[in-house]
């Protein structure tokens, strides 16, 4: 796995105590993410990564009953690079 996928499963296992979090996992249905879980997420990964989540970006992932760890990883690097 890369750096950025080990500090994002890192912060999901901040948030809900899942260490073992695979980049296929749905937020919601594996990891039973709720609104404040999402919350805290955002908040760790902008304080872990030092980079800013707008909620036009996170709210691809926080509406998305499917969303999964990857799709975070994918945002989170795609913020980093911006």
């Amino acid at each position: 796995m890369n750096d950025t996928f080990d500090e994002v499963r890192d912060a999901i296992a901040d948030v809900t105590g899942e260490e073992q979090a695979e980049p296929g996992d749905s937020l919601v249905a594996k990891l039973f993410f709720d609104d404040l879980d999402f919350l805290d997420l955002v908040v760790n990964l902008e304080d872990r990564f030092g980079i800013e989540i707008p909620d036009s970006e996170w709210g691809t992932i926080d509406s998305n009953q499917e969303a999964t760890v990857q799709d975070v990883v994918n945002l989170v690097t795609k913020l980093k690079g911006a």
